[in-house]
């Protein structure tokens, strides 16, 4: 299960892609110092997204109080029959590699 604080990240993702990226979140929410905002949602964030700035983030974008906390976007997760493709792909080729020695 993801924390809430996972998820308000996710959610700030998936608006940035809408917004054109990360930088363009930046000016949407206010926030001068851009960096900040790769700080919170980058590829390796280094700080949370608390409830303050939770609250100050959807004031800034107009979007109910709250709305960060819940998953609005849908995981991208695999289907099983990619997964059972893999190990047969996998097992077809230790299969090679141990007729090759």
């Amino acid at each position: 299960m993801r924390s809430i604080k996972e998820i308000r990240r996710e959610n700030l993702r998936e608006l940035a892609k809408k917004a054109g990226g990360l930088m363009a979140m930046s000016k949407l929410i206010g926030q001068g110092n851009h960096s900040y905002v790769y700080h919170i949602a980058g590829k390796t964030p280094i700080k949370e997204i608390g409830d303050s700035l939770a609250r100050r983030i959807e004031k800034k974008l107009s979007l109910p109080i709250n709305w960060l906390d819940y998953a609005h976007f849908e995981e991208k997760k695999e289907t099983p029959s990619v997964d059972l493709l893999r190990e047969f792909i996998s097992s077809i080729n230790n299969e090679n590699q141990q007729l090759t020695k």
